[in-house]
C-alpha cells in the first residue's frame, strides 16, 4: 500500500520537538517495517529535515499571506495547502496514493482538497485537540480567529475517511463542546518502541535527586495533558504498587493534568 504522511501545518517542527518527532519517526518505521511504501510530506519553516534521510520526504516551507490579512486572520495555511495539493497531484501521478494519513492540524486543507479532487481516502490522526490546546498552552485564540479555526476543524473533520484519536478524552474537548455528532473513532495512543543504550551515570543522577537507590524506577517525560489522559498512568502505578513496594514512578512534564494528577497521588 501507497501511503502519504502528511504534516500539513509548519507550527509541527519535526527537527526541533522531540516528542512529534520520535512519533512521526516510529510510524514511518512501523509502515516501512510492515512493507508498506511510505512517503513523508511535511511543511516547515525551513526547506530541510534532519534525521530522516532512511525515510522518502519532501519538505514545504512554509509562506504567509502577506499585506495585512495574516495579522487579522489566524494561519489558515492557504498558500501552503495549494502547494501541499500540488506536490500531492504530482506524487499521485508518479505512483498512485492509496491512502493519505494526516497528523492533525485543524490548520490545512492540503489534505482534505487532495482526498476530495484526487478521490483519495483521508485518515485523520488527532493527537490533540487543537484549538483548546493554544489556550491551555498560554496562546488563546478568540473571537473572529476562533470562530475561522472551529470552521476549519468541523470541515477537516467532516470529510475524514477515518478517525484516529490519542485518547477518548479529545471526544470531551472537541465533540461534546461544541454540541457535534461523534463520529466512529479509534483510539490508539501515543507510543514508541524505541531501542536506547543506557547511560548509567544518568541513571545514578537520577536516583540520587530522587533518592531512589533502593528502588526500582519507572520514568514518565512528556506532556501532561487531559487530552493524553496521563492520569491512568498513575491508577495503573497504584496497581503495580501492590505487587511490587519497592517501585517509583517520576513523571517529568507539564500540562493542565497536573492537579488532577498530584489531588489523586495525595486521596491515596
Amino acid at each position: 500500500m501507497n501511503i502519504l504522511y502528511l504534516c500539513g501545518s509548519y507550527g509541527l517542527d519535526l527537527d526541533k520537538m522531540l516528542g512529534p518527532k520520535t512519533h512521526v519517526q516510529a510510524i514511518l518505521r512501523g509502515l516501512t517495517n510492515a512493507e508498506h511504501k511510505v512517503t513523508l510530506l511535511a511543511v516547515q519553516e525551513t526547506d530541510i529535515l534532519n534525521d530522516y534521510s532512511e525515510f522518502e520526504h519532501y519538505v514545504i516551507k512554509h509562506k504567509y499571506i502577506r499585506l495585512f490579512l495574516h495579522k487579522i486572520i489566524p494561519y489558515t495555511g492557504f498558500l501552503d495547502s495549494i502547494r501541499v495539493f500540488w506536490k500531492i497531484f504530482l506524487l499521485n501521478r508518479n505512483a498512485k496514493i492509496d491512502i493519505i494519513h494526516e497528523r492533525y492540524t485543524g490548520l490545512s486543507w492540503g489534505g482534505i482538497i487532495s482526498s476530495k479532487l484526487l478521490g483519495i481516502p483521508l485518515v485523520v490522526q488527532m493527537v490533540g485537540p487543537g484549538i483548546e490546546e493554544k489556550k491551555i498552552q498560554g496562546n488563546p485564540v478568540d473571537g473572529i480567529k476562533k470562530w475561522i479555526l472551529i470552521q476549519h476543524q468541523k470541515v477537516l473533520l467532516k470529510n475524514q475517511s477515518a478517525l484516529i484519536l490519542v485518547s477518548k478524552k479529545i471526544v470531551d474537548f472537541v465533540y461534546t463542546s461544541r454540541g457535534w455528532k461523534i463520529p466512529k473513532y479509534y483510539v490508539i495512543p501515543n507510543g514508541a518502541d524505541e531501542k536506547t543504550n543506557a547511560d548509567i551515570s544518568r541513571a545514578n543522577d537520577i536516583k540520587s535527586r530522587f533518592n531512589t537507590w533502593d528502588y526500582k524506577v519507572f520514568i514518565y517525560t512528556g506532556s501532561l495533558y487531559k487530552w493524553y489522559e496521563v492520569i491512568n498512568i498513575v491508577k495503573a502505578f497504584r496497581i503495580v504498587l501492590k505487587k511490587i513496594p519497592n517501585i517509583k514512578l517520576i513523571m517529568i512534564g507539564n500540562g493542565d493534568a497536573i492537579n488532577e494528577i498530584k489531588t489523586y497521588i495525595s486521596k491515596y
